[in-house]
This record gives C-alpha cells, structure tokens and sequence, in this order.
C-alpha cells in the first residue's frame, strides 16, 4: 500500500538478474506540481512470465504507479525521482522510460508496454468499427512485415480473447456489442502487440467471474495494478 505514511515497497526479485527481469522500478517517486511527494521511493521488479500484484485501499497510489511505468503521469503530477527500465523482447540493452522523449514514449506505450484501464470499453472509439481499431494499433507500431500479417493478427486477438475473429464481426461497431464484449476488444487492442509488459488496473472489476479468468492467461507477461 503506497500513502503518505506508507514505507518503501520492496519487491524479493528485486536483485535478480537482468536476463530474469523485463520491468524493474528503482525508488520511484513522484510529486504534486506543488513539490508534495505521494509516492514515496517505490522499488519492485517483475520477471518474464510473472505476475505482479500492487495492493492498497483506493488512493493509495497504485494506478499512480502503474501510469509513471509507462511515463505518464496524470493532470496535476509530476515525475520525481527514481527510474523505470524496460528490457523489451529482442533487444541488446533496457530502456530507461524517464529518459524518452515524447516521441519515443508514444512508440514505447502499446508496443511494448500497455495499460487496460478499469473500464477498457472507454478506450474504444464509438465511430470506428472493432477491427479497424485493433487494425489501427498494428498500422501505428508498424506489426509485421505485411499487410496480410496484421490482417491475420487482428482476428488471432479476437479469438485470443474469447471474441470471435471473422470479417462479419470485425465489422461490428461498439454499440452492437455487450459492456463485455466491449471491454474484450479494449483489452484486445493491448495484446495486440504481444507487448512485453500489461499493466491492469482493477482486473477484478471486469464483467464476468470465466472472463477475469480467461484473460489473465491471454498474455505471458503481466503486471496488476
């Protein structure tokens, strides 16, 4: 639990090796754009394959967290010291997210690191019909090497999170689907990329006892928030 009075948070995979660890927070803190601290030194990490936990009563600052690993903090926030590095799939060296510009933060977020809100319905765009919008996701961070793979990709998705993934039903628009098929197609928008870290907020809070189970297991790399 992260609150004024809450101590450091200290994760035991802290100090394991590189090779285990795909997202690792080092005494994060972050302040009001007054100067007040609100969180208070923050260390976890979090190996391939794992999932992590944070836990707190509301307002405690878990969401707060979970944001500042993708460099985003919310209107009225700041970074203010610590780092988060990301050792994304593929790649030689990690990334230190406090040291990207917005660019490179943009390019960062949903490719290898994504974020399910409490309510991923919100993210779907009323005026676009479902595939096109996971489509969009794969357009943006340049997914494969052709059309026909992102074509590919969007209905593997639907079917990974329990939707199904023929033309007919990419061509739905949001308001002919349930609040949990909505919800499916937000999340399926952030597995799309197979990022290397999903931050959830709230996971509980979705419809449906089968369906919180079934997409926990949709992704290899989580992190709940």
């Amino acid at each position: 639990m992260m609150s004024p009075k809450t101590e450091t948070v200290r994760h035991d995979a802290a100090n394991e090796p590189n090779e285990k660890i795909v997202l690792r927070v080092s005494d994060l803190r972050v302040l009001t754009n007054a100067g007040d601290e609100i969180l208070h030194g923050v260390d976890f990490a979090l190996s391939r394959g794992e999932i992590l936990g944070l836990v707190g009563e509301s307002g405690s600052g878990k969401t707060t967290a979970g944001l500042a690993c993708m460099g985003h903090f919310r209107e009225g926030l700041k970074f203010g010291s610590g780092s988060v590095s990301i050792w994304p799939r593929g790649e030689a060296t990690h990334v230190e997210v406090g040291d990207l510009d917005e660019v490179a933060l943009r390019d960062l977020r949903g490719s290898r690191i994504a974020y399910i809100p409490q309510d991923p319905a919100l993210s779907l765009n009323p005026a676009m019909r479902v595939g096109e919008q996971i489509r969009e996701v794969l357009d943006i961070h340049d997914f494969g090497s052709s059309e026909q793979e992102r074509t590919d990709r969007v209905a593997e998705v639907l079917v990974d999170v329990g939707l199904p993934g023929d033309k007919a039903y990419q061509k739905r628009w949001p308001h002919q689907l349930s609040g949990g098929q909505q919800q499916r197609i937000g999340i399926a928008m952030a597995f799309a990329m197979y990022p290397d870290v999903l931050i959830l907020d709230e996971p509980n809070m979705l419809k449906g006892d089968t369906y919180r189970t079934s997409y926990l297991q949709c992704t290899d790399f989580k992190l709940a928030a």
